[in-house]
């Protein structure tokens, strides 16, 4: 079960619902990965769940699924560089979907592979057997060599917005 959602848009359709950020880097996206695509075969289904207020969509192009996550222009541009450093390691680690797209000096629309299955949900934190798998991921995670220099990014981020808050 992937919580899909019924009613697709079409590329023209989701263009007119975003910003003109996001609506240009979803074109760069599908020129870099689907140069020979022709744009009107292309529909966004709208998925549901996740924890952030980024808007997710799949779309299947040639019997392959993949994700456009569009994030929140109003997350702090900060974050970001840390976000995509976790997930490049969690796809070195086969714990996250490989990415295909992420435009690096304003990373606002990510394209990775579309892992079929369901949200994460309160009922699962009784379920031992999915508690002990997320566990694993996370003790991957973790152990990874490069792991640390994401703490002490996260720190240095956290200390210079502490410092900028008071100036």
């Amino acid at each position: 079960m992937n919580h899909v959602t019924k009613n697709s848009l079409t590329l023209t359709d989701l263009l007119i619902t975003v910003s003109k950020a996001h609506a240009s880097q979803i074109i760069e996206a599908i020129n870099v990965i689907f140069p020979k695509e022709n744009l009107a075969a292309f529909n966004f289904w709208p998925l549901q769940g996740g924890l952030s207020k980024s808007q997710v969509f799949r779309v299947d192009v040639k019997n392959k699924k993949y994700v456009f996550r569009l994030l929140d222009n109003q997350e702090p541009i900060e974050t970001r560089p840390s976000e995509l450093h976790a997930h490049k390691i969690g796809v070195k680690l086969k714990i996250a979907p490989r990415l295909f797209y992420i435009n690096q000096q304003n990373p606002l629309v990510i394209v990775m592979e579309f892992i079929d299955g369901r949200p994460f949900s309160r009922n699962d934190l009784n379920n031992r057997e999915i508690i002990a798998k997320v566990m694993q991921a996370i003790k991957k995670f973790h152990n990874y060599p490069s792991e640390k220099c994401l703490q002490v990014q996260k720190k240095i981020e956290l200390t210079k917005k502490f410092y900028d808050s008071y100036t």
